[in-house]
């Protein structure tokens, strides 16, 4: 048996990548869901709810899988790590396509998604100073710009371009 409300979020998930938060009503996920639109009310409160929910989600996903790489002691390997799960991560499509439709919506809600990164650039921040970087929070900041570009880059097939913006990664910040 399926659970209903993890159909709605998928649903949701779905029609979000493609379509964005404005162009996708309740309705069109109630029937992408094979649920009543009233059951999403019931579970979501609204539309905006769902969102919350499945960036909550999103969030969650995101900081566990980056646990497995950011209390790295070598600066160094924490970098490396780091480039290597933005390439891992795109290689996964639902891993993709979630990553990928939360900063879509945060965009299009005005919703700050930096907080989700605290944690991230901080140790990235500190490891970019240790191994001798002059500004190392701004170009911590162009990582995570950088995993983005390869996250709309893999999204949409083009993973030549994920490999190139890697490889330019590990050469600007490790010299590799």
């Amino acid at each position: 048996m399926t659970n209903k409300r993890d159909d709605i979020i998928a649903a949701a998930l779905d029609l979000f990548s493609e379509k964005g938060y404005a162009a996708t009503s309740t309705a069109r996920i109630a029937q992408e869901a094979g649920v009543s639109e009233g059951l999403i009310f019931r579970h979501f409160k609204n539309k905006r709810g769902l969102v919350e929910e499945l960036l909550q989600q999103s969030n969650e996903r995101y900081q566990s899988e980056i646990q497995q790489f950011i209390t790295a002691e070598d600066p160094s390997e924490l970098l490396r790590a780091f480039i290597d799960y933005s390439v891992r991560t795109i290689q996964y499509v639902d891993s993709a396509k979630m990553w990928i439709t939360s900063l879509r919506l945060s965009q299009e809600l005005g919703i700050d998604h930096e907080l989700r990164y605290a944690v991230l650039l901080e140790r990235l921040a500190w490891a970019l100073g240790a191994i001798g970087h002059g500004k190392p929070t701004d170009v911590a900041r162009t990582l995570l710009s950088a995993q983005e570009g390869m996250l709309a880059s893999g999204a949409l097939g083009h993973m030549g371009i994920v490999e190139s913006i890697a490889a330019g990664m590990r050469e600007l910040v490790l010299n590799e």
